[in-house]
């Protein structure tokens, strides 16, 4: 579902968005896979490692920041003339924001 290079770690170890931990690729590979469909964090499949580390990498990276400096980063990227971030394929539980 989530390919292998979905944000380039090359990319996000170059802007120091990401640790240089072996499993990064793996790890981030396992949250995009469970905010795309929508499953438990203790149903994502083991091929991305500890969902418990998925979610704790998460919240942490989303305490530091690191997402809000990704989209930075992709949104800064003018290789193409229009940017569109698309939520439609996450669905939102009913009273969350």
């Amino acid at each position: 579902m989530v390919s292998g290079s979905s944000l380039g770690l090359c990319f996000l170890l170059r802007l120091g968005l990401v640790g240089s931990g072996a499993d990064d690729r793996r790890i981030i590979n396992g949250i995009l896979y469970v905010l795309t469909t929508g499953c438990r964090w203790m149903d994502m499949p083991i091929r991305y490692g500890s969902y418990k580390t998925a979610w704790r990498r998460l919240r942490r990276w989303q305490g530091e920041g690191v997402w809000d400096r990704i989209f930075r980063a992709l949104a800064s990227v003018r290789d193409h003339g229009r940017v569109c971030v698309d939520s439609s394929t996450v669905e939102a539980r009913k009273g969350e924001k």
